[in-house]
């Protein structure tokens, strides 16, 4: 939505440009025109080559003009047609290397459930690396397509939803306190909580995630609550920027950040605090009901 919004404003200006130029050039030729009159101290033909050369200079402004806005347009054209195909490959590519990903994990997780690969920590490492690419591949997906990707508004069930997602994190014991039905577009939703417990476990080396739903100023507040390190920037306002990084070891910020962009256009909205001494904790507002 909001590369529409820029898109019609990058034309919406370059029309207004090629309007005013285009009026004052054609104002200042009229005007030199008309002025141009014999008078006493000038001669009808002396009038007449001035007529002429206001006539042609005038021509020739608004000639050139009309061919800056023109080429103005072309080049608007040119870079929305680029920034499109750009996007349209970046999602083909990143749905390709997400399918090959999901591929990976299936058939580590079958190798996993073998007895004899139970205490393998090299498979679990690589169970945990595949999640986290697949989690990044899922973001590009979602960043490419954020602007205009539609979302399907449903009810959906939070306990049965977040117990289907903490199987990506066996290292995390994930409790649900209280259950509820959010109004929300599916994979968006999952987005969100994907990002929030790779966060808790990565960043916060948390153990434990408790999730709670309750009612908040007529809205459903969500709460996703860690017992890791909480936050270790200098400033928690601006967690969730775009490529912010807040300290030598935080990563890039864009799975936070597409999570509140992902809360905005499900009109919600996502906010971040510290959990008391230790932990951090996500507050996502939307619409829905408790059980």
């Amino acid at each position: 939505m909001q590369w529409a919004l820029n898109k019609k404003g990058s034309l919406a200006l370059a029309a207004l440009w090629s309007l005013l130029t285009l009026s004052l050039s054609g104002w200042w030729m009229m005007l030199g025109m008309n002025q141009n009159r014999p008078g006493v101290e000038q001669t009808a033909e002396m009038a007449a080559r001035q007529y002429r050369m206001f006539f042609w200079e005038g021509s020739f402004l608004l000639f050139f003009v009309a061919i800056g806005g023109g080429f103005l347009f072309y080049s608007i054209y040119r870079d929305q047609k680029r920034h499109e195909e750009v996007r349209r490959f970046f999602s083909t590519f990143t749905h390709e290397l997400k399918t090959s990903l999901t591929s990976l994990r299936l058939q580590a997780e079958i190798l996993e459930e073998d007895p004899r690969n139970r205490e393998n920590e090299n498979l679990r490492r690589l169970l945990r690396d595949v999640v986290r690419l697949e989690l990044q591949l899922e973001n590009a997906l979602f960043l490419a397509q954020a602007e205009s990707g539609k979302l399907f508004l449903e009810e959906i069930p939070l306990q049965k939803t977040v117990q289907a997602l903490s199987v990506h994190w066996p290292q995390l014991k994930v409790q649900v306190e209280a259950d509820a039905r959010i109004r929300a577009d599916q994979r968006a939703l999952e987005c969100i909580l994907k990002n929030l417990f790779q966060n808790a476990c990565v960043h916060g080396k948390a153990t434990k995630v408790s999730v709670s739903a309750r009612r908040e100023g007529g809205r459903l507040g969500i709460r996703v609550t860690d017992n890791g390190s909480g936050f270790s920037g200098e400033r928690l306002d601006q967690l969730g920027q775009a490529f912010v990084r807040h300290s030598t070891r935080s990563g890039s910020g864009i799975g936070l950040y597409l999570s509140r962009i992902l809360a905005s256009r499900m009109k919600g909205r996502l906010e971040f605090a510290q959990a008391g001494d230790r932990g951090f904790m996500a507050t996502l507002e939307l619409e829905g009901r408790t059980l």
